[in-house]
């Protein structure tokens, strides 16, 4: 990722994968006791979002290469306050933090004692609009259903979202909404190169407070830091 001019493009683009998931989290709606089209679901996941001020949970993450096939497995904490912030506390197997709040970003690599510095990569105006607006989700995303509780959702309604306009970055986002309240179960993001990234979530808390601290990182003693914002 290339935060600030010096970290990895793999990184960037895992970072915009963190932008997208910390819209994708907050989500959720009314009850159901019939299946529901692509607008009705878009709808429930709108209406959970608008409600929501802030999310915490557990989350297991898996890069899938389109060259290179299956990756790196990695596990942690994830922090989300509306709008604009985030922040991944990976655990395992490796230490990190990365937070972004607005359009500042910080990753920091327990085992190099690096701190990367820098601002999202304005590649398109779809990060922006998905870290800074609470404009409607038909406002940025064309949706569309590809399975239902009932016919290959396993119980949830998997829901496909493209980006309006087209990115740079990514080419789509699919998130499972289990019903009734439409909680977020996993989500994969495929990226322009062919990637995707693999998200399960789990032990989801919503709107139960988190400090203006936890979206700012003071380095360890010793710690390289690498750019600026």
């Amino acid at each position: 990722m290339i935060l600030g001019g010096a970290l990895r493009s793999g990184e960037g683009r895992r970072l915009s994968c963190w932008v997208v998931f910390c819209l994708s989290f907050v989500v959720a709606g009314p009850s159901v006791a019939d299946e529901l089209d692509a607008p009705q679901v878009v709808a429930g996941f709108q209406s959970w979002l608008d409600g929501t001020r802030d999310l915490q949970g557990s989350f297991e993450q898996a890069l899938v290469s389109g060259a290179l096939g299956a990756g790196l497995e990695e596990r942690g904490r994830l922090y989300v306050k509306r709008p604009g912030r985030m922040r991944w506390d990976y655990r395992d197997p490796d230490r990190k933090v990365a937070i972004v709040d607005g359009g500042r970003t910080w990753l920091y690599l327990e085992e190099e004692s690096q701190l990367f510095l820098g601002r999202l990569e304005d590649d398109s105006d779809l990060l922006s609009v998905l870290i800074a607006t609470e404009r409607p989700l038909n406002e940025l995303f064309e949706s569309d259903l590809i399975a239902t509780p009932d016919d290959g959702g396993d119980g949830a309604y998997l829901l496909r979202l493209r980006p309006l306009p087209a990115s740079e970055s990514f080419d789509l986002v699919v998130i499972a909404l289990r019903p009734p309240r439409f909680a977020v179960e996993s989500a994969e993001v495929l990226d322009a190169a062919g990637n995707r990234m693999l998200y399960r979530f789990s032990r989801l808390r919503r709107n139960k407070g988190l400090p203006e601290g936890l979206f700012r990182f003071d380095p360890p003693d010793g710690t390289t830091v690498v750019g600026s914002h």
